[in-house]
């Protein structure tokens, strides 16, 4: 509603113009809007910058729940693109996204952060908890990954760790760790 007072000349009175527009179509336009800027176009996901602000919210709202934070990896991406080609490439991301999806909860924080790299933050229960988790992670993302062209390519997943608030209370701490942990693991020979 917009209302504008003024001063009639003729009278002295004053007087009120008020003009009522229903907006609920340009703020669901705007809704959208939004979430599609928050959204990786090929996978749906959060993009890197919504989910570092999803994670910064969550971590300052609730600081002293213990929270994990998963980045995965798909091992030599690289040759995927290299062997199969480009639109493989953005195959595997696609049914990769929703292989992850499908492991969490809708409320779990899931985005795609880096070319073939995705994160996930979620509150969890102990460490025993996040390190089975990992492990049937790893288990469900193994896959082998049929183009449309014929090829094949076995997918697998490393994945790094950290924990808030062991490993830090924001954002950038938790990733430089998670991201740590995440080589390791490749170094130790990938698919773990």
């Amino acid at each position: 509603i917009y209302a504008h007072l003024f001063v009639w000349d003729e009278d002295g009175s004053v007087r009120m113009l008020v003009y009522r527009k229903n907006i609920d179509d340009e703020k669901r336009r705007e809704r959208t809007m939004f979430e599609q800027m928050q959204r990786d176009s090929l996978t749906g996901l959060f993009n890197k910058a919504a989910t570092q602000s999803c994670i910064s919210k969550l971590l300052d709202d609730a600081p002293g729940t213990v929270f994990a934070f998963f980045i995965l990896d798909i091992d030599d991406f690289k040759g995927v693109n290299d062997r199969l080609g480009h639109s493989a490439g953005d195959e595997v991301l696609a049914r990769f996204s929703d292989a992850v999806r499908a492991q969490f909860r809708p409320y779990d924080i899931v985005g795609r952060i880096g070319g073939d790299e995705f994160a996930v933050f979620l509150p969890v229960p102990d460490r025993q908890w996040v390190e089975q988790q990992a492990e049937s992670l790893v288990r469900a993302l193994r896959r082998t990954h049929t183009a449309d062209g014929g090829g094949t390519w076995e997918i697998t997943v490393s994945i790094g760790i950290a924990l808030a608030p062991d490993h830090g209370r924001d954002f950038e701490t938790l990733y430089r760790h998670a991201d740590t942990a995440l080589y390791e693991t490749k170094a130790r020979g990938r698919d773990g």
